[in-house]
């Protein structure tokens, strides 16, 4: 709603000189970015899923062309699915489902590695693939859990904090490629399953603020069907 807002005005220098210290006064914020790193790790190789099956079990195209359709609907279900359990559930359990979904699709990576087969029916990977798909969405659950343990005032900052602090981890699926071209793909599965224990344990213990019992989650649709009436 509209509202007076009085804005201290400051210097690019100083505001981001004072982010460090914005840092270490949220501990639930601390726990949480150690997390989103984990995360970063654990999701860096839905890049490769399709592209190790192609290698892995020599798939035709027309099969690869069929997986990356399973991926998509996986994408569009992801969507429904994660804001139903950040509404329903809170979004503290998002994330932790997050990571469990994570550590599912590298077990099932790392059991096709060591057990190989010339020839796997394709219907045996679709499974993968689509939770693969789903698990691309997940990122909502640690911008909405943000904004439940930081004040309204704060937000913007924590929110800026949280991209400065997961943005070198972008570059986790080029470095993966490489090890990928090297190594193997093997590597890269028994790193994210690691991250993804680590980051359960972790997620398991995130809890809502007693003072705000309520999950915050803005539900897309509902905000464009607002917006139609007025």
């Amino acid at each position: 709603l509209p509202r007076p807002m009085e804005l201290e005005r400051t210097s690019r220098r100083n505001y981001y000189r004072q982010l460090p210290a914005t840092f270490k006064k949220n501990k639930a914020f601390q726990k949480l970015a150690l997390i989103r790193i984990l995360a970063s790790f654990t999701s860096m190789v839905a890049p490769f899923v399709i592209l190790f099956n192609r290698e892995h079990f020599s798939l035709s195209a027309s099969q690869v062309s069929t997986l990356v359709y399973i991926q998509i609907i996986g994408g569009l279900i992801g969507g429904v699915f994660w804001g139903r359990v950040c509404s329903r559930l809170g979004n503290h359990r998002a994330i932790l489902a997050s990571q469990i979904i994570g550590l599912t699709i590298t077990s099932i990576a790392i059991i096709f590695s060591l057990f190989s087969v010339s020839h796997l029916p394709v219907l045996f990977i679709w499974p993968m693939v689509l939770i693969n798909g789903v698990s691309m969405g997940s990122w909502i659950g640690f911008l909405n859990y943000t904004i439940d343990i930081v004040s309204e005032a704060d937000r913007t900052v924590y929110l800026l904090l949280l991209n400065l602090i997961t943005f070198p981890f972008t570059l986790l699926a080029f470095l993966a490629g490489l090890i990928a071209q090297y190594f193997g793909y093997l590597p890269i599965f028994v790193i994210s399953a690691l991250s993804s224990l680590i980051a359960i344990y972790l997620a398991a213990q995130l809890k809502l603020p007693a003072s705000n019992p309520d999950p915050q989650f803005v539900d897309p649709l509902t905000v464009i069907g607002s917006q139609k009436d007025d």
